[in-house]
């Protein structure tokens, strides 16, 4: 997620509001890319389809993902939850697939993945994977 957001701010124009604090990059039909506030020490960050809606959103510090991050599907439905803790994987993470409708629920530690499961599109548990 990170190397994305980086490299997409980077790579393209960018267009700066200092009286609003906010960094924006914009799609050729003028429709907002991503956004950037700086909040203290913290950027939030939030990507867009080009539809408008929201295809990632979350934080950084140091420039490294903290906190939660969200993804999202053009339609605005949830797709993944991760959380980061300075940049290294921590907690419950969910992703799900929407090809085939299962979903991975996957538990960090010290950017250790500890646990993971795997549920069907019925919702039953088909996987389960433990390094504890």
């Amino acid at each position: 997620m990170k190397t994305t957001l980086l490299t997409i701010a980077l790579l393209s124009g960018i267009a700066a509001s200092a009286q609003e604090n906010v960094t924006r990059e914009y799609y050729a039909d003028g429709g907002v890319r991503s956004e950037m506030f700086v909040v203290g020490e913290r950027i939030r960050s939030i990507v867009y389809h080009q539809n408008g809606e929201v295809s990632e959103k979350g934080w950084f510090v140091a420039d490294k993902p903290d906190g939660v991050w969200k993804q999202y599907d053009q339609s605005g439905s949830l797709l993944a939850r991760a959380q980061f803790n300075e940049g290294k994987r921590e907690g419950k993470w969910s992703i799900r697939n929407t090809a085939d409708g299962t979903m991975m629920r996957l538990l960090y530690r010290d950017s250790k993945l500890v646990h993971g499961e795997q549920i069907d599109e019925n919702g039953l548990l088909v996987a389960v994977r433990d390094n504890r």
